[in-house]
């Protein structure tokens, strides 16, 4: 039986939608984030997981990149751990 997996579209840097699998969504010191992979990483050698910070105004969700780099390192360990668990 073929598992399903939720996929959705994010809009790239060079203005184009770009499709993402979502590995795991989890909460970080009241923040919540998601571990993304690219669906083309999925057939291909490189299956970089990406994270994301979430936000969502009620009406609307935002996928953020974690630019801090203590914000990143915390959250990427996070991540980790859970995939330990």
């Amino acid at each position: 039986m073929e598992e399903e997996y939720e996929v959705i579209s994010l809009i790239n840097s060079d203005g184009d939608d770009e499709d993402f699998e979502v590995v795991m969504s989890f909460e970080v010191e009241n923040n919540d984030y998601v571990a993304l992979l690219p669906v083309v990483a999925q057939y291909g050698d490189d299956e970089e997981v990406l994270l994301f910070k979430v936000t969502t105004d009620g009406i609307e969700t935002t996928f953020m990149p974690i630019e801090d780099e203590d914000e990143f390192n915390i959250v990427a360990e996070a991540y980790y751990e859970f995939l330990e668990e």
